[in-house]
């Protein structure tokens, strides 16, 4: 159930409980279809600006958890974004592609984090890519580094809204 709380938040739903002593427990996830939809076609001679500043644009997670890293994919594809989807630093590190965002998880495995994975990915492109660091961390020594490096910080859990934000943000800069 933390796994389907931190999913549910992640995508902005809502997990709901009923229970019965003896009967036992029902368990279900509010959806709002509106919620994450793609924006709608602008009309002719309209322009969607929003949609103009992120065309092409390609977003690196780098995320171990399958389930967190697949949802992640899923609301950046529905905002319109291309996606890089890695597992670990070394799986980033050997993508062909080299994105305009990265967003990754403070922890990775192998003992790695998310801002040497970026600051590698950095090296490669030779270039300063921006760079968003997710984690549980509580404290603040945790990803000092990160801050350091020009890296954004956002805690889980992330809300959707302040992550299209920074995204945005970040590809305007």
């Amino acid at each position: 159930l933390g796994l389907v709380r931190r999913l549910a938040e992640l995508l902005d739903h809502k997990v709901r409980l009923r229970s019965a002593p003896g009967r036992g427990s029902v368990f279900w996830i509010e959806l709002e279809p509106s919620a994450h939809a793609a924006p709608s076609e602008p009309a002719a001679g309209q322009g969607d600006g929003e949609a103009q500043e992120r065309a092409g644009a390609t977003v690196m997670v780098i995320e171990d958890d399958a389930m967190v890293l697949n949802a992640m994919r899923l609301v950046l594809e529905t905002w319109g974004y291309q996606v890089v989807a890695a597992a670990s630093a070394e799986a980033a590190a050997a993508a062909q592609t080299i994105p305009d965002v990265v967003i990754a998880d403070y922890r990775l495995p192998g003992g790695a984090t998310g801002d040497q994975a970026i600051l590698a990915l950095r090296r490669r492109a030779g270039r300063d890519l921006p760079g968003v660091i997710v984690t549980g961390e509580v404290m603040p020594t945790a990803w000092a580094s990160a801050e350091g490096e020009d890296l954004h910080v956002m805690k889980k859990p992330v809300r959707p809204a302040k992550l299209r934000a920074l995204i945005r943000n970040l590809l305007q800069a």
